[in-house]
């Protein structure tokens, strides 16, 4: 029974927050259960405001009922008698999901976008599993602790042009269209980059138009004119032969045009121009904007009716096809967004995806990942039914894969015909299946990461690393097959960053390998680098966001984290392995002796710079002489060092001051340095690196012969 007092201190206080931040339960602060919380707040920490999931009592948790069907479409239970199915069917094992009570993550935020605004982050987006994995590292395991998030890094992506700038530039129509050969070849640039995410206009129809369109004069009243600006746009924004300049001032005059003529008024041309400015924008990494623009697209469609398909069918062919047409792109554009930024989606599909005539892939993958965002997210637990349910959609698929793409017009080639380009439309579709699976298992991963460090606590690194549950687990098969899909996307796109003359701007591949980078170097912390080529595939992963990292500033930015992420799977990797080190030499000086003489005593660099117990948690040194410690190693000559394992360590220059690395700069401070106007800094190019690459990404180096440079004993990294 409560006492008074307890009464009475409740009724002062208030009541009490069911479930307080991770921040506020460390300094045992009253929170008030908001994201960010007040106290979050006003200390200016708001980004690591994080709420771990509170311990739930062990509920019954349903099915989501938007894995139903709608009433006027047949019931996805009617498919399982679909003889093809059974044949599918019968090839997958029963993993017996029922005793399970796998947690889901549930890290939603409001978080500051460049404008100085606050938006929200759901649960399911990237950047959500991005912090999610960042906040499990940091932890778990004490690793990851120096990536920094200043300005626009926060929300990935770039601050919006001003209302007045695209206005006024977008009433100035006196830019001469291209000349015809100019506008095919961006219509072309068009049609392959979109493959399969827009075909929101017929190509055929498109293309007979589109030339005479081009021949005539400058006619804003023609409301087929804010169509075409945009599809010049596009065409800009992809081909490598035109700036991004060019391709905002197309831009700007087909979204003045679409505002004059479709802003107060629902039309199929107006959904068809608002679409098109939603993936220019998701393009220049102003997906807040796109967010926007998508809602009157969506809008528009539901005033119309085109989200049912037996409305549709009252119109003749033409208008059939361009109303289906528009409504497929629209599901896409819904997804893609859901995915990146976690928000609910603004659509639900009438129809019967998975079946039926006219049967698209591109629309039953958006109907099976909207079943994981419903299904999934949002949930306390996962709900095996609902995982089983799933995983039997993405095997329905399967089996009526080449059927959709036929109706989806992409070839089942990687290569197209007839011309030596890739084949955009399969890699899109390839890679919207492989997220979908991620989708779908990575809470099985992050609970396979989260188990693996607190079931070994006290145990050391390497009695650790070699317990792993059986593959036949099922929440171990889950989490493989997320992994093994990440590894497969960043696979394929390594294949596909060969071809020359690539579209400077792939928005939807620089998402699915960033969300596969993630996933594979969270696998480092579950020990799965001896079961996949986790360390390939991080590597491949980095060489094909640079690809894109000149023009895209999302694939920029993930490109920062990744690197960061990779520092940190090095790190943890050195500290599992580490205990299992260093008794060979003793083992050769016992049975042979050792020669001493003309030998150096330092340790060598990077053994220097590996070892360490560190803030990850597991294991002391493993140096067999401690005596090292007390004795700096001249790195004037050539060593050996991971650069990058170096972040945060100092060096001491004999007399001179301090010198600190982050990753790209040796830096002196400049209240140092004689001038204090002289820039301080030493690029990583002016040290001298040996081209052959050595085993663990580690490099050769010396410093330029004008500095004297010694280490320390504080620079045993990670520190002790």
């Amino acid at each position: 029974m409560m006492s008074p007092s307890t009464r009475a201190a409740r009724k002062r206080n208030g009541p009490r927050c069911p479930n307080a931040c991770d921040s506020c339960k460390r300094r045992k602060e009253k929170c008030n259960g908001q994201r960010p919380c007040t106290r979050c707040l006003k200390r200016k920490v708001e980004h690591s405001c994080y709420f771990s999931d509170p311990r739930r009592r062990d509920v019954e948790v349903r099915p989501d009922n938007a894995l139903q069907p709608s009433e006027d479409s047949p019931a996805v239970g009617e498919l399982e008698e679909d003889p093809v199915i059974d044949a599918t069917d019968s090839q997958p094992r029963d993993l017996h999901l029922s005793h399970l009570r796998i947690p889901v993550p549930g890290i939603s935020r409001l978080l500051r976008d460049p404008n100085s605004s606050f938006v929200f982050i759901g649960e399911y987006a990237n950047l959500s599993f991005l912090h999610n994995v960042r906040h499990l590292v940091q932890s778990k395991f004490g690793l990851w602790q120096s990536m920094s998030q200043p300005g626009n890094d926060l929300t990935m992506q770039s601050g919006e042009v001003s209302h007045h700038d695209w206005l006024s530039t977008g009433k100035d129509l006196s830019m001469a269209k291209p000349d015809i050969e100019t506008g095919k070849q961006l219509l072309a640039d068009y049609l392959w980059s979109t493959s399969c995410i827009l075909d929101v206009l017929d190509p055929d129809e498109i293309k007979a138009k589109f030339r005479a369109w081009l021949s005539q004069p400058v006619e804003p009243s023609d409301p087929v004119s804010p169509k075409y600006y945009l599809i010049l746009a596009l065409g800009a924004q992809a081909s490598p032969e035109f700036s991004d300049e060019d391709a905002e001032s197309y831009f700007n005059a087909g979204r003045y045009l679409t505002m004059t003529h479709f802003i107060d008024k629902p039309a199929i041309l107006g959904i068809q121009c608002h679409i098109l400015i939603t993936m220019f924008l998701i393009g220049a990494s102003r997906r807040d904007a796109a967010f926007l623009s998508f809602g009157n697209a969506e809008r528009a469609a539901y005033a119309l009716g085109i989200h049912r398909r037996n409305i549709s069918r009252v119109f003749r062919k033409a208008g059939y096809e361009a109303r289906e047409r528009a409504w497929r792109n629209i599901r896409t554009l819904d997804v893609f967004l859901a995915c990146s930024l976690g928000r609910p989606m603004a659509t639900s599909e009438s129809r019967n995806a998975l079946a039926g005539d006219n049967y698209s892939a591109v629309a039953g993958l958006c109907y099976i990942t909207e079943s994981i965002f419903s299904g999934i997210y949002g949930k306390s637990v996962i709900d095996s039914n609902i995982v089983e349910s799933i995983s039997k959609n993405h095997r329905i698929w399967l089996s009526l894969l080449r059927e959709g793409l036929a109706f989806d017009n992409i070839s089942p080639e990687l290569e197209l015909t007839g011309s030596k380009r890739p084949n955009m439309g399969l890699y899109h579709i390839r890679n919207g299946y492989y997220v979908s699976i991620i989708l779908l298992t990575r809470p099985f991963l992050i609970h396979m990461v989260s188990q693996n460090r607190s079931r070994h606590q006290g145990e050391k690194w390497n009695e650790h690393s070699s317990h792993q549950a059986a593959p036949d687990a099922p929440e171990t098969a889950y989490a493989y097959a997320c992994v093994d899909s990440a590894t497969r996307i960043i696979s394929q796109l390594r294949n596909l960053v060969k071809w020359p003359n690539l579209p400077k701007h792939l928005p939807f591949v620089v998402n699915s390998v960033s969300v596969a980078a993630l996933v594979v170097g969270l696998a480092f912390f579950a020990n799965l680098d001896q079961r996949f080529p986790l360390y390939e595939c991080l590597w491949d992963s980095t060489a094909i966001l640079k690809t894109f990292a000149k023009h895209d500033l999302v694939a920029r930015l993930y490109l920062a984290v990744i690197k960061d992420l990779e520092s940190a799977c090095r790190a943890y990797v050195t500290q599992r392995d580490r205990p299992a080190q260093g008794s060979e030499p003793q083992l050769m000086g016992g049975q042979f002796g050792k020669f001493q003489i003309g030998e150096r005593t330092e340790q060598p660099v990077a053994t220097a710079l590996a070892g360490g117990g560190g803030g990850g948690g597991g294991g002391g040194s493993s140096r067999s002489d401690e005596s090292v410690r007390d004795q700096p190693s001249t790195i004037s000559d050539i060593g050996t060092a991971d650069l990058d394992s170096l972040d945060a360590a100092y060096f001491d220059f004999g007399e001179g001051p301090d010198i600190t690395y982050d990753g790209l700069h040796w830096t002196l401070p400049a209240e140092e340095t004689e001038n204090p106007q002289q820039h301080s800094q030493i690029e990583v190019d002016e040290i001298n690196f040996d081209p052959n690459v050595l085993s663990g990404n580690q490099a050769s180096w010396s410093f330029p012969s004008r500095y004297n440079a010694t280490i320390p004993e504080s620079v045993f990294w990670p520190p002790q």
